[in-house]
């Protein structure tokens, strides 16, 4: 089976580096960590102490950056000392889970159309803010498979659903288009949109059984879900949004044109019908999150009929084709095809052990 590198940027989040770390030392991770830290002295100094703790334990090589380096531009500079052929983008407050990285690994190195892979996601919350604490609540996070012929049905069908960002790609790949998107001067969420969907327009992504990802949300969360930037209807509304959409648009149409033999008009048109439907989707849940007095969906009303949460949950363990639920009652169940492999990040969250 192929290698794969872990590329672990961050800034002065020592609690949570030093968890993620503990976590994989925990559970014998055979595969390279490269953290680019842009941290201030102090906590660049407690992680240092970290990683030499954990020697023996897990692979991990430390390389020092200025806290004003842009997190991509930190990205870039780690995947060109990578070595493996396939490599993943980790930050400091998520897990990945070890043997569904090797699943994905082995899928990738036997289906060369696909350019991405990842397994089933979760996101979860704390009670208390910070890194450790009692669970709140698990939730499912939706990535996308991905698996038309054509780039351009591949992108139109990826941009409204969840962020790929944190899937197993092609290193070579990878690099190509993080350094692609960093020319351009795009804000984090047209930046991390750009990165992915380039990497759709190379080839078909997958989703395998098997837990992969858990996500962690909170106030302190960096990358474009973060709560401290402009919610969705400011970041349109910032008057350098036109540029920024423009450059996104451009790049995104250029790559698929080349790939699919269409004209440069084409390509913008289908860039634009794309966007257009994944901000009109995004917007209207964005609205109904911020004034929650407005009508509900008819999903959302579903949900709040008594009882349909245990009918449901039923239903999904004979209906053929549906996949396990993931919420923190099911996930924490002995019978949940999850439960072993978050056992481990659920210990971790609950224990402040690994923090001193």
């Amino acid at each position: 089976m192929s290698e794969l590198t872990i590329l672990i940027p961050t800034r002065n989040r020592y609690v949570f580096l030093s968890r993620l770390l503990h976590y994989y030392a925990g559970s014998r991770l055979r595969h390279l960590i490269l953290i680019g830290d842009s941290s201030d002295s102090d906590q660049a100094e407690k992680i240092t102490e970290t990683i030499n703790s954990l020697r023996g334990s897990v692979r991990v090589i430390y390389q020092r950056f200025a806290p004003t380096d842009p997190i991509y531009e930190v990205a870039v500079e780690l995947l060109k000392r990578v070595s493996t052929p396939y490599s993943v983008l980790n930050a400091d407050d998520d897990f990945l889970v070890c043997k569904t990285m090797d699943l994905v690994i082995e899928f990738l190195d036997h289906h060369r159309d696909y350019s991405i892979a990842h397994g089933d996601e979760a996101t979860m919350k704390l009670k208390s803010t910070g890194a450790f604490g009692e669970v709140a609540s698990v939730a499912r996070y939706m990535p996308a498979t991905v698996e038309f012929d054509t780039a351009r049905e591949r992108v139109s069908n990826y941009m409204g659903s969840a962020s790929t960002a944190f899937s197993v790609c092609r290193t070579e790949q990878m690099l190509a288009d993080f350094q692609e998107t960093i020319p351009l001067g795009l804000d984090t969420r047209f930046s991390e949109m750009l990165t992915t969907c380039l990497s759709i327009v190379r080839g078909k992504s997958k989703k395998l059984s098997g837990l992969y990802l858990v996500r962690q949300l909170h106030s302190g969360q960096l990358g474009s879900n973060s709560s401290r930037g402009p919610d969705l209807f400011e970041w349109i509304a910032e008057p350098a949004w036109a540029g920024h959409y423009a450059r996104f648009r451009d790049c995104l149409a250029h790559r698929i044109a080349q790939h699919d033999g269409l004209t440069c008009d084409e390509a913008k048109a289908a860039v634009k019908e794309a966007f257009w439907s994944a901000m009109t989707e995004k917007l209207s849940r964005s609205f109904r999150e911020a004034y929650s007095s407005h009508p509900a969906t008819w999903r959302e009303r579903i949900g709040h009929i008594p009882g349909i949460g245990r009918t449901w949950s039923t239903l999904r363990s004979v209906i053929p084709g549906l996949e396990p639920e993931i919420s923190l009652k099911a996930i924490l169940r002995p019978s949940s095809p999850y439960h072993k492999d978050f056992l481990p990040i659920y210990r971790v969250l609950t224990s402040e052990q690994c923090a001193s």
